[in-house]
């Protein structure tokens, strides 16, 4: 083993090859010595910045690289490295070969064995005529740099006096070097963000830790552009702090769009007017200011008066105009010290500080006077209303969150009473009345909103067990409510008319999942479709249903349209027409909860649809309950006379299910069969089929 192997087979922690490769490719002098100061090793850096070759060098004194003057430095030097002691890069002098001094930077390292014992000494020099004329190119490739960039560099003294700026600082301020020159930096800075960079720059200035900053620079026109000014500090050979040197990036451009984003994101692209996020912030700061304020601090939140049907008769951009038209108005004639904004749809806030109760009512007057005059909207006059909810600060909430939710409740109260209403929250409103009021405008939002939802509920062949059909089920998937039953937001859909495109939907979207199922090679199945009395009677029914499976390309017979026992009582004349024109298609149709209204069991042998549904009123402990057993088993022997299927819905438990199984009742479904599924679990039991019981 060589005497560098076993140098280095004692340096614990680095890789050999790594030793090996600093060793001879390192441009700085390398080399070691033992505690008598004997030269044993060098590597090839040694022979290139001295010019002594190993053959020369090798175990001769280290004091023979030292001038004559500096022979004592060896030996203090070696008592350092004794004591275990390393010598940082210090200035020192060498001589080379040809009797030459150069000027080194030398560094010493205690050299320990694997006894811990100390064996010599790492020795480094870094020569300083190669680093000055480094100095040198890198001062030339600097130059270069600078005089080219497009950025802005300037450097500045520690007072922030202008000492060099780039060839760009003139052309993008206007300001020549010769102008700027020795002036404050500071001058050149807007006056909104002047004390900003300055203490930014005095701050680097002591701590030494490089910042970044945005600020408007003034041009010699008198404009400014927004930069991105990155500052940090250089140091002088005595390692203080001599100067600071500003890399400023025009980001006017960026500065704009991000303004036009702000823009975006705190207000309505329709209105112009602020939106809720700019509302909220808004809101609270005027709170956190309310301490030393003895004014009243008012949300009310307006809801023009049956906006939807404007909507429907005109068109939604014509509802857009009106929008603008209606925010115009209300900015007009609002006070300086008022907030007025934009939530969503026909919803606008107003936050007013009135000085009293009676203030309050005044202004709430004269906001309902707004809506006196018609809005012209080309040859149109719209006359419009509005219901206003009020609540109060300190009284009705002490947060902006609170205070607009219950200003929402109170206009919920106020719609309830009707046109041009308004009401005050109290915590004792009747909740089911917001409740149904808040489903019914939320409810205009769920379909654009994709709120809805279907889940498939399984009718099964009893025999085989598998699924034979299945019923869509709406469901309403509310971001705030969670899940919403239909039972609680059908009844409101009705009462709306909302539940004509929502059936729609329905249809649609359940074609659509059968057709998906059909294609993926699933046993093929009909798909039970609720229809209301006002979606069976609506004139474009007929139509609507066949544009909707021509557009999916689903065949009629795997459709199924339910229709309730309510319905065929309507219009007896134009029912039956519209069952039979279905049927010729090739459509199938059921009654539901047939037996729970006023239908006598004659109206079956006079509609002739294909299936009755048995309701699960009278399917609910059939098996002690002897009136229902009647009724059904009436029901049941009936429908096979007219060559009706017959489906008893509502099976929830076994009892019940082997009953009617008894009564050759072959098709079920309830949650004993299975509760209602999603797509994807509806799949797994289309494949397999349900457990027999």
């Amino acid at each position: 083993m060589t005497y560098l192997e076993r140098v280095m087979s004692n340096i614990e922690g680095i890789p050999k090859s790594m030793i090996e490769l600093m060793w001879t490719h390192s441009s700085d002098v390398i080399f070691i010595i033992d505690l008598y100061g004997n030269i044993m090793k060098i590597n090839p850096a040694f022979t290139k910045v001295l010019g002594w070759t190993e053959e020369d060098i090798i175990l001769i004194q280290h004091k023979k690289i030292l001038p004559q003057t500096k022979n004592t430095e060896l030996s203090v030097i070696m008592q350092s490295i004794v004591k275990r002691e390393a010598i940082p890069f210090h200035e020192v002098q060498r001589l080379k070969k040809d009797g030459s001094v150069i000027e080194v930077l030398a560094a010493y390292h205690p050299l320990i064995d694997s006894t811990d014992e100390v064996v010599g000494a790492i020795v480094m020099y870094k020569d300083r005529n190669e680093k000055n004329q480094k100095l040198k190119e890198n001062q030339e490739k600097y130059q270069i740099v600078t005089e080219h960039s497009t950025d802005l560099i300037t450097v500045l003294d520690t007072n922030g006096r202008i000492m060099y700026v780039s060839p760009s600082v003139e052309s993008t301020t206007g300001f020549t070097f010769k102008e700027l020159e020795g002036n404050l930096s500071f001058e050149h800075v807007h006056p909104e963000d002047r004390q900003e960079v300055q203490d930014i720059f005095f701050q680097i200035v002591q701590d030494g830790i490089p910042r970044v900053t945005d600020f408007r620079l003034l041009t010699k026109e008198g404009c400014s552009i927004w930069v991105e000014g990155k500052s940090f500090p250089t140091y002088n050979d005595d390692q203080q702090l001599s100067r600071l040197v500003c890399i400023l990036r025009d980001i006017t451009e960026r500065k704009k769009y991000e303004e036009e984003l702000k823009l975006m994101a705190y207000h309505d692209t329709i209105t112009g007017l602020p939106n809720k996020r700019y509302l909220m912030d808004t809101l609270q700061l005027l709170i956190e200011g309310r301490e030393n304020s003895s004014s009243l601090l008012v949300v009310v939140c307006l809801d023009i008066y049956r906006f939807k049907h404007i909507n429907d008769s005109f068109g939604i951009f014509s509802g857009d105009v009106l929008l603008k038209l209606l925010a115009e108005r209300l900015v007009e004639n609002s006070k300086p010290q008022e907030f007025v904004a934009r939530l969503n749809g026909d919803e606008f806030v107003f936050v007013l500080e009135e000085e009293s109760q009676e203030k309050i009512s005044e202004r709430i007057t004269s906001i309902h006077r707004l809506f006196d005059e018609p809005f012209k909207m080309n040859e149109h006059e719209l006359r419009l209303g509005a219901s206003l909810g009020i609540a109060l600060y300190g009284i009705d909430g002490f947060d902006a969150e609170t205070l607009l939710k219950n200003a929402d409740r109170a206009k919920m109260a106020a719609k309830a009473k009707g046109k041009n209403q308004f009401a005050y929250y109290h915590s004792k409103m009747d909740q089911k009345n917001y409740e149904k009021l808040r489903l019914e405008n939320d409810m205009y939002r769920a379909l654009q909103n994709k709120e809805f939802v279907l889940y498939y509920q399984p009718i099964i062949d009893v025999q085989t067990g598998k699924i034979v059909s299945g019923e869509a089920l709406i469901r309403w998937k509310h971001p705030e409510l969670g899940l919403i039953s239909p039972s609680e937001f059908i009844p409101i859909a009705e009462e709306t008319g909302l539940i004509l495109p929502i059936g729609e939907w329905v249809l649609t979207e359940a074609c659509r999942q059968n057709k998906y199922w059909q294609e993926k090679g699933y046993p093929p199945i009909r798909i039970a479709v609720n229809f209301s009395a006002r979606q069976f009677m609506y004139h474009h029914l007929f139509r609507s249903v066949q544009q909707i499976l021509k557009e999916i390309d689903m065949e009629p017979n795997w459709l199924e349209i339910e229709i309730t026992e309510s319905t065929i009582i309507q219009d007896e004349e134009a029912v039956i027409e519209m069952i039979e024109q279905f049927k010729q298609m090739g459509i199938h149709i059921s009654i539901d909860d047939f037996g729970t209204g006023f239908a006598s069991l004659s109206y079956l042998k006079k509609y002739r649809v294909n299936t009755l549904k048995i309701d699960r009123s009278f399917v609910k402990d059939i098996h002690h309950k002897t009136e229902n057993a009647a009724i059904t088993t009436a029901m049941i022997h009936l429908a096979e006379q007219l060559n009706m299927e017959v489906i008893a819905e509502g099976v929830e438990s076994k009892s019940d299910y082997l009953y009617l199984k008894s009564k050759a009742t072959n098709k079920m479904q309830g949650f004993f069969i299975r509760r209602p599924l999603n797509p994807t679990e509806f799949e797994h039991v289309l494949l397999n089929g349900v457990e027999q019981f």
